[in-house]
This record gives C-alpha cells, structure tokens and sequence, in this order.
C-alpha cells in the first residue's frame, strides 16, 4: 500500500466515523451516486408491471410441509434373483430325486448276499 492509499484509507476512516458508519459502507454510499439509489428504491415500491396484480383462479392450497412417505418394497431389479433362485432351488429338487432314484435301483439290484450287513456285535467283557 502506497503512502497516498494509506491517507486516502485513513481519510475515509475518520469521514465514517463521524457518520456512525463502518468504512465500507461510506465507500458503497460513494460508489452510486444518491439518484440511482433513489430510482431503485422507487421502482421495488411500485407494482410490477409484468406480474398480475391479482392472482387468477382459486387460491393456492399451502399442505403441512411434509411429503407423502414412499411406500416399503424391494429394490429394482430383486424380482429377477428371486426367479433365479427359483430355478436353482426346482434344479436342486430334480437333482435329489434322480440320486433317491439311483440309490433304490442300486439296493435292489443287489443280491440278498450282497445287501450290507450291520457290523458284527462285540463281544462284552464279562469282567466287566
């Protein structure tokens, strides 16, 4: 900051004080010259033009605020798992099925020699 900013800052400090203002605000107040400040005051107090002065049709029912809640259900897309599950599960069953199948023809296919026997008992110890 140069010597001349430095007087021209303190200048504009002592010239706000003495308003009651802050720097900054004496420095808008110079910006923009009391005309046009007193043109835009002007014109937000008169009506719009452009915006009906009464509103058409009934007047706008205002709700609570609060949303309608989103009903609970599954995400997109869980349908198609669940069909594929399904067709695992059906799978799955065929499956057992066919080994039931194979096991009972494979017990009667076989002799009455070569059926499985239960293990022989032990025999107890008397001592005992």
């Amino acid at each position: 900051m140069s010597i001349a900013e430095a007087h021209r800052q303190a200048l504009l400090e002592r010239r706000a004080r003495a308003l009651g203002l802050e720097p900054w605000m004496l420095e808008m107040m110079e910006a923009v010259p009391a005309s046009v400040m007193a043109d835009v005051i002007a014109d937000a107090r008169r009506s719009s033009p452009v915006a009906p002065s009464s509103p058409a049709g009934p007047p706008v029912q205002r709700g609570s605020g609060f949303a309608d809640p989103t009903p609970l259900k599954p995400p997109d897309g869980v349908q198609w798992c669940d069909r594929l599950m399904d067709v695992q599960d059906h799978q799955d069953k065929l499956d057992r099925i066919a080994a039931e199948m194979e096991r009972r023809r494979t017990l009667a296919a076989l002799k009455p020699d070569d059926a499985p026997r239960a293990p022989p008992e032990r025999p107890t110890d008397p001592d005992k």
